[in-house]
């Protein structure tokens, strides 16, 4: 009998782990560099019933039924074997959307006449009428069985990375890929971005925008509000924190990456997928109640719509309030969103989401320092401390549109061409402490006024992608062209002082504000950009990816042009097919618009570049996964003062990055689940006009972050109940670029307690930051003193209640 083997893919959640002066993250990355080149034995298949039913992302264009199966194997991760008599001549149908390992095994069949049938662990291909069993049969990977392994997986498995428009999956990505999970989040939480990059390495917190979103550095960059944010691979505004209820997953894709997004900021980019519609009917409830008069409701509804599910659907919508332990700020966000799935024809499908939400809430300027020499004497202040105004409020809208059309050819080739649209409004009124009074008992404040700003991202976006064969080695090639549009409406900030109030005890202020209209102003960027990549098979493991994109902007408010063109290359050796080490270049660069240079000329763009060496790895039949990364980062052309000629500008700037990144995911024993990491950084400044700053550490950056995540469900009667917990430790932060000002280090521990009443409903506690402790995640400062400071979340207890209606 001949055999078409389909061999199991364990694609590594990428993490990160790094080294700076660590020496256990160093003999880490050595030893899972060294797994690289040692290929693992086979594990021995889990006996279980396949009783599976988490979807998966797959993305498998019509092709002959035997490559298809390969490409199942892959993104499904089960070993399979199928006879090659039964396949031959076979065309498969495409599959695309999140779906069971079953409902693509089923599409992918369709049109065959052949089938499956279950036995145990194993699925045998069949033909279909009659029904008659063959020899070939396809091994599930990690099915699970109640009560010997979780339910729940952190790792993200073989999937296709959405971030990336190459349609990699995540082992073939030659680059850092972190991807958080929805068993993550559902088991987590989180009630913003904070709580879930926490658990991504190479990511660490900046500063909070009054409450309404964070800021990140990656790799220690910052990332960009207009740049660096992704949803569903379409680039967002960041300018709130993201809805969560409508989020399947959340990937973090590390380094400069212009051949995918055009201008980026070097440090990667940060992409919410989410929920796609689903070919069986499911209605879920989530309800959750915590401190701080926390209320959240969610509702998830997703099925066909007609008879042969062609027509899919999915409804999500989110409601929540409270939760902010500072007193008045009110937080109150509701949001609805809708996706529809359209296989118009069994090559074409059609895809329409669209998304709706609006908050509101108080401005929270943080807390005044009693000494501004020292941070610690704010911890004489309480935690629900008030500053603010109850006439300073926060109005954000936001719209969003998206529709993909991808038509799948007969010859191994698929067009996708998408287009995106965000539509942004908010009123801003937010209030900033502006240091001690002279007798040192109140503190100053100004009231920030912006209101009706408006902003609309446009995305458009076509992409052929393909294989070819020359002299007996694979090609992958991905041709692209996209255009994207950033526009903003938006008056000057109006500045108005305000009363100063206590430093102990404020009162509760409703100051009266004056509206003062003000002249509209209004920018358009506009980048159109065209990209190839060829991803080489040479067999025996080893490939090559090379490509190139070109860029050409434009600014229409200061009548400025430039074009850009970005490489990336990168070696790989796959030693088995659940490996993958990697040597990889890759280029970004962000404009530098309305820069003052002597010669009065348009500056060139900062421009960053990176070389990573890594390796990711699957363990135990792909249930975990690990990821090494070592890289030497740069951001070069950076705008600073020109020294010699006050008033104008330089492109002398440079920040170096070095740095390793460890990360672990999935399950590590039966009913065990992880999700660690460990970063060390090392960022630099290496150049600029000033040399008193040369080699001192980047402002806002941070050197060192680890945390370990870990939920164990009980085996045997206790079945029912899962436990867990998290620790997270954050090293000090510098402030300011001439170093002598930096927030202190701090951990805190969090902890999960689950309960299954039913199979499908459940009931959870989760508390965080047990031990209450207090820690600062930003500051306002003046010279070398501290204005003002943002402490984080003290402890807080949420219930949780999940179930089907």
């Amino acid at each position: 009998m001949v055999q078409t083997n389909v061999t199991q893919t364990n694609v590594t959640r990428s993490g990160d782990g790094q080294i700076r002066s660590s020496g256990l993250a160093a003999v880490l990355w050595a030893t899972t560099m060294l797994a690289a080149i040692v290929p693992t034995a086979p594990a021995v298949a889990q006996e279980a019933q396949a009783a599976v039913t988490e979807a998966r992302a797959f993305d498998i264009p019509s092709q002959p039924l035997a490559d298809a199966l390969i490409t199942f194997g892959r993104q499904a991760g089960f070993q399979a074997t199928a006879d090659a008599g039964l396949v031959a001549g076979k065309q498969s149908a495409p599959v695309r959307g999140e779906l069971t390992w079953q409902q693509a095994l089923g599409t992918l069949l369709s049109g065959t006449e052949l089938s499956y049938r279950l036995n145990g662990s194993m699925v045998s291909l069949v033909a279909a009428p009659p029904a008659t069993a063959y020899d070939g049969a396809i091994r599930l990977g990690p099915v699970r069985v109640a009560g010997e392994a979780s339910e729940r997986s952190y790792d993200a498995g073989p999937s296709v990375v959405r971030g990336n428009r190459l349609g990699q999956t995540l082992l073939e990505a030659p680059r850092s890929v972190s991807v958080v999970t929805r068993s993550m989040l559902d088991d987590q939480q989180p009630d913003n971005e904070v709580d879930i990059l926490r658990n991504v390495s190479g990511v660490s917190r900046v500063n909070d925008y009054q409450g309404t979103y964070e800021r990140f550095n990656l790799r220690g960059i910052l990332a960009d509000n207009g740049y660096s944010y992704l949803r569903d691979g379409y680039r967002i505004l960041h300018q709130t924190d993201p809805a969560l209820y409508n989020i399947e997953r959340v990937e973090v894709i590390k380094g400069p990456n212009a051949i995918d997004v055009g201008q980026s900021t070097p440090g990667g980019f940060v992409n919410y997928v989410t929920k796609k519609p689903l070919e069986q009917e499911q209605y879920v409830l989530e309800l959750t109640a915590g401190s701080f008069d926390q209320y959240q409701g969610s509702i998830d509804l997703t099925g066909p719509l007609n008879a042969d599910k062609t027509l899919l659907y999915r409804l999500t919508a989110g409601y929540e309030s409270g939760g902010a332990y500072t007193d008045n700020i009110d937080p109150l966000r509701r949001g609805v969103s809708g996706a529809i799935r359209w296989a118009v024809t069994p090559q074409t499908v059609l895809n329409l989401t669209a998304e709706y939400q609006r908050i509101d809430r108080l401005a929270n300027p943080g807390w005044p320092v009693p000494d501004p020499l020292r941070l610690e004497s704010a911890d004489a202040l309480p935690d629900d401390a008030f500053y603010g105004e109850l006439t300073a409020d926060f109005v954000i809208e936001e719209v969003r549109y998206t529709a993909e059309l991808v038509h799948d050819f007969a010859d191994d080739w698929q067009l996708r061409a998408r287009f995106g649209q965000e539509d942004f409004k908010r009123d801003t009124n937010f209030i900033s402490l502006r240091g001690l009074t002279d007798d040192g008992t109140e503190t100053n404040r100004s009231f920030f006024q912006r209101l009706d700003s408006e902003w609309e991202t446009i995305t458009a976006r076509t992409d052929l992608r393909g294989r070819v064969t020359t002299g007996g080695i694979d090609h992958t090639i991905v041709v692209g062209a996209d255009f994207y549009r950033f526009g903003a409406t938006v008056p000057p900030f109006e500045v108005i002082t305000l009363p100063p109030l206590p430093v102990f005890n404020p009162p509760l202020l409703a100051t009266e504000i004056p509206v003062v209209p003000g002249e509209f102003s209004d920018s358009v960027n506009k980048d159109y950009g065209f990209f190839i990549q060829d991803s080489i098979d040479f067999g025996g493991g080893f490939g090559l990816q090379v490509g190139v994109r070109h860029d050409i902007l434009e600014n229409d408010a200061t009548n400025e042009d430039f074009s850009q063109t970005s490489p990336n290359a990168a070696v790989t050796y796959a030693a088995t097919e659940n490996s993958l080490l990697y040597f990889s270049f890759a280029s970004s660069f962000e404009p530098n618009w309305n820069v003052d240079l002597l010669d009065g000329g348009v500056a060139d763009p900062s421009e960053g570049e990176q070389f990573e060496i890594g390796f990711k790895r699957g363990w135990f039949d792909g249930r975990l996964t690990t990821t090494a990364a070592l890289f030497a980062l740069t951001k070069s052309n950076i705008v600073v003062d020109d020294p010699e000629n006050l008033g104008f500008d330089s492109l002398t700037g440079e920040v170096e990055v070095k740095g390793v990144e460890l990360e672990a995911a999935g399950e590590l024993l039966p009913g065990l689940n992880v999700l660690a990491q460990v970063t060390a950084l090392d960022p630099e400044i290496s150049e600029d006009t000033d040399a008193a700053i040369v080699g001192n550490n980047l402002a806002g950056s941070v050197q060192n972050t680890a945390s370990l995540w870990a939920t164990y469900q009980l085996p045997g009667a206790l079945d029912g109940w899962s436990v867990g917990g998290g620790v997270y430790y954050t090293d000090e932060r510098v402030l300011n670029d001439s170093n002598t000002l930096s927030l202190p280090s701090y951990t805190t521990v969090d902890a999960f307690v689950g309960y299954r009443l039913t199979n499908a409903i459940s009931v959870q506690l989760n508390i965080t930051n047990i031990a209450d402790e207090r820690y600062y995640v930003n500051v306002g400062t003046s010279g070398d003193t501290f204005r003002s400071t943002f402490p984080g979340e003290p402890r807080a207890i949420s219930f949780t209640l999940r179930a089907p209606f």
